[in-house]
């Protein structure tokens, strides 16, 4: 992939090394002046979706107070360097034309497009199988998070116990099992929907011109876009939260750029409406709405049930430093009220 941003640049682009990408007065999407700045927010947050993942094995980890961090610090380096450098790489490629009637947003193979373009097409093929990999890697990964999340909140009390089983390998097997049924459910949906012929934009010849090639990517983008509006609002009550943790006026300014962001991300995505005639982004955004809806009622049946195991949550960490077996047991005692955490 640098390979072939370094390709591209060495030789011009489409029309030319520039930097007009990087003024926000340029950025248009369908002819609209300015209207992919505000929304490109949610795409970079929605790339940067995982970089805490490393969190999630820190019980696993030797030394997760040293390691842990690095790990997450480094990732939000690594990538957000990527992440510019082959995004201006691809912006010359593509040339500002293209990028302005969405050729490239819209593309379901732009890196093998580009690769073909300016390098060839046994290139294309190779970095075909990179993305390949790629996307094996990220579905181990997703399959870690989640399953990992599911088997804390077993233990914890918060989900049914069956969560908190482990294998002989001391993997939890049932979270993962959950997440493989997630991906089934996913492709029954694409059978059993229309995505593709139900969002897209009314073009000048008076014909309607869906936005994706094919139900699955349909079903891919809008599964994503619930998922990073679920994602933003998390990091919006994280970043609201760590204003408890500042302690000197620059820290101050971090977190306030930490809570402008998703906010941001979330008017770019939603007000003006989305450059489309069927507004997918707030199709998305309902659906994220049964979802927080849905964890409301269910924390609330914890409260008025189990208000111990919501007190006590984490505490098998914080006792073991992220040490101990995924599958061990503790016979904690709730905490007394007046040291519940708030």
């Amino acid at each position: 992939m640098l390979i072939l941003g370094i390709v591209i640049i060495a030789k011009g682009g489409e029309d030319g090394v520039t930097f007009s990408m990087f003024d926000p007065t340029e950025t248009s999407i369908f002819g609209i002046t300015g209207g992919g700045v505000l929304g490109g927010v949610l795409l970079g947050i929605l790339l940067f979706v995982g970089f805490e993942a490393a969190a999630s094995i820190g019980e696993e980890a030797a030394d997760p107070h040293r390691s842990i961090p690095r790990a997450v610090l480094w990732t939000i380096g690594a990538a957000g360097s990527f992440y510019v450098f082959m995004s201006f790489a691809f912006s010359i490629g593509y040339g500002q034309k293209a990028v302005s009637e969405g050729l490239w947003a819209f593309s379901p193979g732009p890196v093998s497009e580009m690769a073909e373009k300016y390098i060839g097409s046994w290139y294309a093929t190779l970095l075909e199988l990179v993305v390949i990999l790629d996307a094996t890697a990220l579905a181990l990964a997703i399959c870690v998070v989640i399953g990992r999340g599911f088997f804390a909140l077993g233990r914890d009390g918060l989900l049914p116990s069956v969560f908190a089983k482990t294998s002989r390998h001391d993997t939890p097997w049932v979270g993962n099992l959950v997440v493989a049924i997630g991906c089934v459910g996913l492709i029954l949906l694409v059978q059993a929907t229309d995505f593709a012929s139900s969002f897209g934009f009314t073009g000048e010849d008076g014909e309607f011109v869906p936005f994706f090639p094919n139900d699955q990517f349909a079903t891919f983008i809008l599964s994503a876009t619930i998922g990073s509006f679920a994602v933003e609002l998390v990091y919006l009550i994280l970043a609201v939260a760590a204003f408890m943790l500042a302690k000197v006026w620059w820290q101050y300014l971090i977190v306030l750029v930490a809570v402008a962001t998703p906010i941001l991300g979330f008017y770019g995505a939603l007000n003006p409406d989305p450059h489309d005639s069927s507004n997918y982004n707030w199709v998305a955004a309902y659906w994220t709405i049964g979802l927080i809806v849905l964890a409301i009622v269910w924390f609330g049946i914890l409260m008025v049930f189990r208000r111990d195991n919501v007190a006590n949550a984490a505490a098998h960490a914080a006792e073991h430093h992220g040490v101990a077996p995924l599958d061990e047991t503790l016979d904690y005692q709730p905490l007394p009220e007046d040291q519940m955490p708030l």
